[in-house]
């Protein structure tokens, strides 16, 4: 039998009660003549004893197993390619679906200033390429696609299957944040898990409300945060030498609130 001090809460709690009841019940036979103060403290002490023994019994068994409840269905690929061509951007992580409306301005506006600094800086190195928003298949449960990625000619090479997607981590892949606590949480945890197995060399997050942008790289086999920059900062790339660019400069600050007329 297992010590009472190894008893669950719920155990604790009867016993308590029991005792209670017991302490009652001796409060009362006090006034109570002697044949029956007899029975009682018999039946009492018959009561403590068979409570103790169930108890015992209670804790040394094993717990139940909780009842397996139906699980939510597992997408894939081929699911994707009976959804309407709509604008909406479907993408399955892990087998589980996320459904991304259209985005705003401002994130479009951001996406398009990264994929043209980062062209910018390939057509004078002749080293990859950047581009927006491109299917990237690891596996028929992992099909998603980044707002901007960036991929050097030799990665590129037998990366593309035959309806041109790519199926192996590009060396830079960028997120722009959308409004709402499950895209943010899309981007920063569940994403930045899947691109950290999937062995993408580095990740950038980027924010166009807060003008921010969190980096990751690569160490001891995931995707680490190495820096937190602001509009005020220079962004670099070890992946990418000689690639700067002023992070204001990514940023439409012209719209980035309603004006007054």
């Amino acid at each position: 039998m297992l010590g009472r001090e190894t008893y669950p809460t719920w155990i604790h709690a009867a016993y308590a009660d029991v005792a209670s009841r017991q302490g009652r019940l001796e409060a009362r036979i006090e006034d109570l003549d002697a044949s029956v103060i007899e029975d009682l403290d018999a039946s009492v002490s018959l009561l403590h004893t068979k409570m103790e023994t169930i108890i015992g019994q209670l804790a040394a068994r094993e717990p139940e197993k909780e009842e397996t409840m139906p699980t939510t269905k597992h997408w894939t690929s081929k699911d994707l390619e009976t959804f309407p061509d709509d604008g909406t951007r479907y993408e399955i992580i892990d087998g589980d679906l996320y459904v991304s409306h259209q985005p705003s301005w401002h994130h479009q506006s951001t996406c398009s200033q990264l994929i043209y600094v980062l062209q910018a800086w390939s057509h004078t190195t002749s080293l990859g390429a950047a581009t927006g928003a491109p299917g990237l298949i690891f596996a028929a449960d992992q099909d998603v696609a980044p707002d901007v990625v960036w991929i050097s000619h030799t990665r590129l090479q037998g990366t593309l299957d035959q309806a041109g997607q790519l199926t192996r981590a590009p060396e830079l892949v960028i997120e722009v944040l959308s409004p709402g606590s499950a895209n943010v949480r899309r981007d920063r945890e569940v994403k930045l898990s899947l691109y950290s197995r999937r062995s993408v060399d580095e990740y950038w997050i980027v924010d166009p409300v807060a003008q921010t942008i969190d980096v990751y790289r690569q160490q001891a086999g995931r995707l680490a945060h190495v820096d937190w920059l602001t509009r005020e900062d220079t962004l670099t790339s070890p992946g990418l030498p000689g690639f700067t660019c002023a992070v204001a400069g990514l940023f439409d600050t012209r719209t980035m609130s309603p004006r007054s007329p």
